[in-house]
């Protein structure tokens, strides 16, 4: 049996609520599997957490004729609310002394009000200079923001079709490249 199935099988029919965070990072196919194997159950809430509602409205039609589907849009932190999850954060996990408000400063600029962007970017800063040190220059906050960056740019691309890839591939190589030399070069391809 799935993991849903067992799990579907222990809640039976009490009353529950699930989260599913991220939701978006599953294929569409998966998503659809997902969200219909939990709504065949009587007594259960479903909340999805995307970075798009477009996800919804990609799902398969019998999948939202299933939903009573409300969307919520959460605005995007603030700079200050970055600030201060990050001030928290620090607080928490490194040393007394290590850092100073001008790293977490320069870190909540270049998150652009993204708060994973921002604490994957402090950890990673804070990696980067612990072999130095433990003293966390603002060199190490633009290693750490240049690797999570492209981290999560290389995660989008692996998400894409052979294709997607190739198309991908050729404009960055010819980033002036017109569209119908762009169509040669990827039958070329």
């Amino acid at each position: 049996a799935t993991k849903l199935d067992k799990f579907l099988g222990y809640v039976r029919d009490k009353p529950f609520i699930i989260i599913l965070d991220e939701i978006d990072i599953h294929s569409p196919k998966e998503r659809n599997n997902i969200l219909y194997g939990l709504s065949r159950t009587g007594k259960v809430g479903i909340m999805c957490i995307s970075r798009s509602e477009d996800d919804y409205h990609k799902l398969d039609e019998r999948v939202r004729s299933r939903l009573s589907a409300r969307a919520l849009e959460f605005e995007q932190y603030s700079s200050a609310q970055v600030l201060s999850i990050l001030q928290e954060r620090a607080a928490r996990a490194l040393k007394v002394g290590s850092y100073n408000e001008n790293v977490l400063n320069l870190i909540t600029a270049l998150s652009q009000g993204d708060v994973r962007i921002a604490i994957e970017a402090l950890k990673s800063a804070a990696e980067y200079a612990e072999p130095m040190g433990d003293w966390i220059g603002l060199e190490h906050v633009h290693k750490g923001v240049r690797n999570i960056k492209q981290s999560h740019a290389d995660m989008a691309l692996s998400e894409l079709t052979q294709h997607h890839k190739i198309i991908y591939n050729v404009i960055r190589e010819k980033p002036e490249i017109v569209s119908g030399n762009l169509w040669a070069d990827y039958v070329d391809v």
